[in-house]
């Protein structure tokens, strides 16, 4: 059981006496900069001790930073959240408190949506392309490794090459599977697409470990900057809980930057075991900058170091 279980199953227990009410984390009204709790209706709940804290329902839960002004450029930056995972199921509602708490504090991410299936992701890109809106930042958090991301069993998302399990059984993958050539064929078609400054971060471990993994299949496949992790990586151990990525590896810790130019992908690697997502978006249209100011042979050779 994870170490903060009890906690949130208080607080499970607090919504279920407040009638199913869920709970949002503390926003700041920017008419009376006042702390409230957002309610995702365009109201505030009056304040609330408990605001720190965040149960949701399994339906359409949709979680949108409030903002005093509607959206005028049309883009947007999303943060997909997996859970069911097979082998950790308490992590269900850690993972989508990270996931709040992420665009809660990211200045780069407006919108958090939990994923149970991997083509919901697609579903829920193509749903905001047919808005008219171009994705900008794209962040997915869950449990990863270099084959892809686990959510319900054989359901989530995978690398175009992925068939066999640690064991060496072939994987039956469900129907809500997706795979990266599903995305490269959805981009072909037209139904989504990305914007200039476009960029995937994968939160998650091992995500750009060894050379055929989830990270560098996602950037061959869309032609855009996708950022990974080499190692293990924790979302709990970090004093910057929404933001703090905290690597659980000493050795070749660090993250892979997978940058598309003309023909190729450039691979970055930044030697840094600890991060934040925004401290990595950040690093990512630095990295442009870079290419766009350099040589190719120049940029090859560069290697990034976040400040």
């Amino acid at each position: 059981m994870n170490k903060r279980t009890p906690l949130y199953l208080f607080f499970f227990i607090v919504q279920l006496i407040l009638n199913g009410q869920r709970i949002y984390p503390n926003f700041v009204d920017d008419t009376s900069r006042s702390e409230r709790i957002w309610n995702g209706k365009g109201k505030f709940f009056p304040n609330s001790k408990l605001s720190k804290y965040f149960l949701y329902s399994d339906t359409a839960f949709n979680y949108h930073k409030p903002s005093g002004l509607p959206f005028k450029i049309p883009f947007c930056d999303i943060a997909f959240v997996g859970r069911d995972h097979p082998v950790f199921p308490f992590d269900n509602t850690l993972m989508m408190v990270f996931g709040v708490e992420l665009v809660n504090k990211s200045p780069y991410l407006q919108e958090c949506i939990p994923f149970s299936e991997g083509k919901s992701v697609l579903k829920n890109m193509i749903l905001k392309c047919k808005e008219g809106k171009q994705i900008r930042n794209l962040v997915l958090v869950g449990h990863s490794s270099e084959n892809g991301y686990f959510v319900k069993s054989s359901a989530g998302i995978y690398t175009n090459d992925y068939k066999y399990n640690a064991k060496g059984e072939l994987i039956i993958f469900e129907k809500e599977a997706l795979k990266v050539k599903e995305l490269q064929e959805a981009l072909l078609r037209k139904e989504i697409s990305f914007h200039p400054d476009a960029s995937i971060i994968l939160v998650g471990c091992n995500t750009a470990k060894g050379e055929n993994n989830i990270a560098s299949a996602i950037s061959k496949a869309l032609k855009i900057p996708v950022v990974g992790a080499m190692q293990k990586v924790s979302l709990m151990e970090t004093a910057n809980f929404g933001e703090g990525i905290y690597s659980k590896e000493l050795q070749r810790a660090g993250y892979v930057f997978y940058i598309p130019n003309e023909d190729r992908i450039l691979r970055y690697e930044l030697l840094q075991p600890n991060t934040t997502v925004s401290a990595l978006i950040e690093e990512v249209n630095f990295l442009k900058k870079q290419l766009i100011s350099s040589t190719s042979d120049g940029a090859r050779n560069y290697i990034p170091k976040i400040k």
